[in-house]
């Protein structure tokens, strides 16, 4: 009897997940902006808490970023130029201004956080969705998802950037990331896995920088930075 009643159970849960999955699917091909927080540079419509229109001031900081790395800033320099500048980082702004006013996670901005958002394509107005999910209804580990499966619609709210300046950047983009791919093979970093921030208990990731000095040295250095996949 039990066991009858523990099927039943499971076919009651992965057909309530398929009924969930599939209505979920549905908005995402219609079109709507279904995630919790809106990214950084939007803030969710008070019309229609699917649809994103941009938020002022942190669209300024978006357009402020683009125009750096089009003169070919890293990131790292980048967001060191943003953390002396004193602007908040996307989870920091939203919870000031839409939140309670406090945040886990740290006050600065992260190279990560910078490489992510100069190559998220939100900011010329498309919305890409269905990127990750669940293994199942039963394993919850979140899985990055193959693009055949991603749901994309141009135009589905305003731009930010324009696509001159977005291409310029890409272009800029691709050009570092042949640089690395022709690098040595990446090596596992003696921290890596051992060190946490302090303030948001969260692991450390290895960025790697070479400086050539005016003498013809080269030197190479490693520091260690909160990851972030802020937008």
């Amino acid at each position: 009897m039990l066991h009858f009643r523990s099927l039943m159970n499971d076919y009651h849960l992965k057909d309530l997940s398929s009924k969930v999955k599939s209505v979920l699917h549905a908005k995402k091909k219609s079109g709507q902006y279904l995630a919790a927080y809106a990214p950084y540079g939007y803030r969710k419509s008070e019309e229609d808490r699917h649809k994103l229109v941009i938020d002022g001031e942190s669209a300024a900081v978006v357009r402020q970023i683009f125009q750096m790395r089009q003169s070919s800033m890293v990131y790292g320099k980048i967001a060191a130029a943003l953390n002396e500048k004193g602007i908040l980082p996307p989870r920091w702004y939203w919870a000031v201004h839409y939140g309670n006013g406090s945040c886990k996670y740290s006050r600065l901005w992260a190279y990560a956080t910078v490489r992510s958002l100069l190559n998220d394509d939100i900011y010329v107005g498309t919305l890409t969705q269905n990127c990750t999910g669940s293994r199942s209804y039963k394993d919850k580990t979140m899985i990055r998802k193959p693009e055949s499966e991603w749901i994309s619609h141009e135009g589905a709210h305003e731009a930010i950037i324009g696509p001159e300046l977005w291409e310029a950047v890409q272009k800029i983009n691709q050009a570092a990331k042949q640089i690395s791919a022709n690098n040595t093979p990446p090596q596992a970093s003696l921290f890596t896995g051992k060190l946490v921030c302090a303030d948001c208990g969260h692991p450390l990731v290895a960025a790697r920088e070479t400086q050539r000095r005016k003498n013809g040295t080269v030197k190479h250095y490693t520091s260690y930075l909160q990851y972030s996949t802020e937008e």
